[in-house]
């Protein structure tokens, strides 16, 4: 049988597993009492800064809560979002920071990434952290919402590609509403990566403050992939620290002020370089609620983030050995955002409006010359902007969004001042055309987006010869990026649907997303054997690029068993050339299935990840197959065992530099104590 029949084998066998369960939870005589609440159901921060279920937003909105953090152990932000739809995350052995891709588009800020609404704006180009890298540790998460395509402009610019926003535990979150103290010991151990451990607590001191601190520290081996092969320097050593206060300044104001420190230690995938990485993040969130004015619900967020990367060379053939360099960005900014609710005569009003800036400061040294200053160069970004959106309900019918978003930037460097402005519309409309019936929880929207990218710091600036093979030359004349989204889309909602306490619920969409001046790495002059296709490469714009596609997202949950389904296939193109864009990633779905049992104190069930590659692109096709079971033998006590990679497949992920883990199984343990 060859690969594609394998696959269809698969992909039918997966599909009657699916059918046969959901017909058993048809059919089933129990059901739990409680009304089921899915990852769509979850409530997060929306595409224009409010809260709500990502299940009624009017846009391509994904949550990954607690839940599936617990289900698959994750120990990375690509084990957090490898079931998210048109998401993809770029990692090398090498590092423990990630790029995320959100439908083909990523690096120097199109996509961009927050953390309690901190930006992290960190970039190296040559033998370190990619383009948009970030460090996050997943044992601080509450959730993450990622928000795809140039709908939140909310957020401020450059997110033609989306957003992902995470936000860390908070002491009332940690709490239990009885508890003014609890304390959380994990620890874990992977067969093929090493072992992890750590701590939280959290104490009430009143009714106003609370307080709460973690600590973890992981120690990470070479690991081997499905072939038994050692990648060589894919361990790492890390310790991460995080503390936040929660104040409750009055009945109607509650400032939140929270840090989170990482320091990691590791070698390049190359092993030319060991790294030693140390990271701050540093925000204060004000927020007042007024009780008897709809007119105001404002938030106000400020923040201090700074990336600092030590380089020393390991190479002791080379002149450069034991010389050390570094690559440090400091990121100041605030937003300000405001909600005003009001009617005029049938028609029901929420309108958001606020302003966000931010400042990049980046400072390289480079003593040895080795190239890291000129391929990374120094220098100054400032970016601001406003919003304004009106959202309009008429009825339980009708819902119509129409927004505006001005963005400004100046960039500063190596004698060049570049700079510009652009606004972006947004409209989307929804109808829910039925009530009443099994189709009540359906909502059809169709939207169009603008969105705006300045050109970075190195795209404009680099200046780099690499040993004489070939040359990174400067553009100072780069213009901006400039996003324009259609997208269309369904949002389904059922409860009761084959039990009393069972939910149904559904996302698709449909997109295309046009960059204008879409700007690229492009080779230049007389191609140069043997090592390079050319001599020099410049950043440049290219007329424009199209990327669309489409994505799913459904959820079943009958309490004693459920389901979920995500997939995206997508496709991008160089309207120039007519070629095809290779940083779009490969199509992907994955299945998940699992049962509860016990009371709910045993969890168990499997993963399935499924990647089609894009033609003439260097993505390639695997499937792979992940198990999780989880058991809690009393309040308090948690025993979980992952499988991830069951048939030890040998494989290369979007963004890899080498191989993935081959089979890995992991043991946790957890002791939560409170009082």
């Amino acid at each position: 049988m060859n690969t594609h029949a394998i696959r269809l084998a698969m992909f039918r066998a997966g599909t009657a597993m699916t059918a046969v369960c959901l017909f058993t939870a048809a059919h089933a005589q129990e059901s739990l009492q409680k009304p089921i609440v899915t990852t769509l159901d979850e409530i997060t921060v929306t595409a224009s800064k409010g809260e709500g279920a990502a299940i009624n937003e009017m846009a391509s909105i994904s949550v990954v809560g607690e839940q599936t953090k617990e289900e698959t152990g994750a120990n990375t932000v690509r084990d957090l979002l490898r079931g998210v739809p048109g998401a993809s995350v770029a990692m090398t052995p090498g590092d423990t920071a990630a790029s995320i891709n959100l439908r083909g588009l990523e690096g120097f800020g199109r996509v961009v990434v927050t953390v309690d609404g901190a930006r992290q704006n960190y970039q190296q180009s040559s033998h370190g952290l990619t383009s948009g890298s970030f460090i996050f540790e997943p044992e601080f998460l509450q959730d993450v919402t990622v928000i795809k395509g140039p709908s939140a402009n909310a957020y401020g610019s450059g997110a033609i590609g989306g957003v992902v926003g995470f936000r860390t535990k908070s002491p009332g979150h940690f709490l239990e509403a009885d508890e003014t103290w609890a304390a959380e010991t994990m620890l874990r151990y992977n067969t093929n990566k090493g072992w992890a451990a750590g701590e939280t607590a959290a104490v009430r001191v009143n009714d106003a403050f609370s307080v709460l601190g973690s600590l973890v520290f992981r120690d990470n081996d070479d690991y081997q992939d499905g072939d038994g092969n050692r990648i060589e320097n894919s361990d790492s050593q890390v310790v991460r620290g995080m503390a936040k206060a929660d104040i409750q300044l009055s009945e109607e104001q509650r400032l939140v002020l929270g840090y989170i420190h990482n320091h990691d230690e590791t070698t390049t995938s190359s092993g030319s370089y060991g790294n030693v990485v140390d990271t701050n993040n540093l925000t204060a969130d004000y927020s007042y609620v007024s009780l008897d004015n709809d007119l105001v619900d404002l938030r106000i967020t400020g923040y201090w983030t700074s990336t600092d990367l030590d380089q020393e060379y390991l190479s002791s053939s080379s002149s450069w050995y034991g010389q050390t360099r570094t690559f440090q960005i400091d990121t100041i900014g605030a937003d300000i955002v405001n909600s005003s609710l009001f009617s005029t005569g049938a028609f029901a009003h929420k309108l958001t409006y606020g302003v966000d800036g931010y400042r990049d400061e980046v400072d390289n040294s480079d003593p040895a010359h080795s190239g890291g200053d000129g391929a990374t160069p120094s220098g100054q970004r400032t970016v601001y902007g406003g919003f304004v959106q009106d959202s309009v309900g008429f009825g339980d019918w009708l819902e119509v969004n129409g927004g505006l978003r001005y963005d400004a930037f100046n960039l500063e460097g190596n004698g060049v001042d570049n700079s510009g402005s652009h606004l972006s519309p947004k409209v989307t409309v929804g109808v829910s055309p039925f009530s009443g019936n099994a189709l009540g929880g359906l909502q059809v929207y169709g939207s169009y987006a603008e969105a705006y990218r300045a050109p970075a710091l190195t795209e404009t600036l680099v200046s780099w010869s690499h040993m004489g093979l070939f040359e990174m030359i400067p553009n100072a004349n780069l213009k901006p990026e400039t996003s324009r989204n259609y997208e269309a889309g369904i949002n389904y909602s059922a409860d009761s649907v084959f039990t009393d306490s069972d939910g149904l619920r559904l996302k698709a969409a449909i997109f295309q997303n046009n960059v204008s001046d879409y700007i690229e790495q492009i080779g230049i002059g007389i191609p140069a054997a043997p090592y390079y296709t050319y001599p020099e490469y410049q950043y440049q714009n290219i007329k424009s690029a199209r990327i669309e596609g489409v994505e799913l997202e459904a959820t079943y949950d009958a309490g004693w068993f459920y389901a979920g389904l995500s997939g995206s296939i997508q496709k991008g193109y160089n309207e120039t050339d007519g070629g095809l864009l290779d940083s779009v990633p490969a199509n992907k779905f994955v299945t998940n299935i699992g049962f509860r049992a016990l009371d709910d104190k045993a969890n168990f069930g499997a993963q399935w990840e499924t990647y089609k590659a894009q033609d003439d692109t260097s993505a390639e096709d695997y499937d792979v197959v992940n198990l999780f079971a989880s058991y809690e033998p009393r309040e308090g006590t948690s025993l979980s065992v992952n499988v991830d990679n069951l048939f030890d497949e040998t494989y290369k992920p979007y963004g890899f530099t080498d191989n993935s883990s081959g089979r890995a199984i992991m043991f946790t343990f957890k002791q939560r104590f409170g009082g």
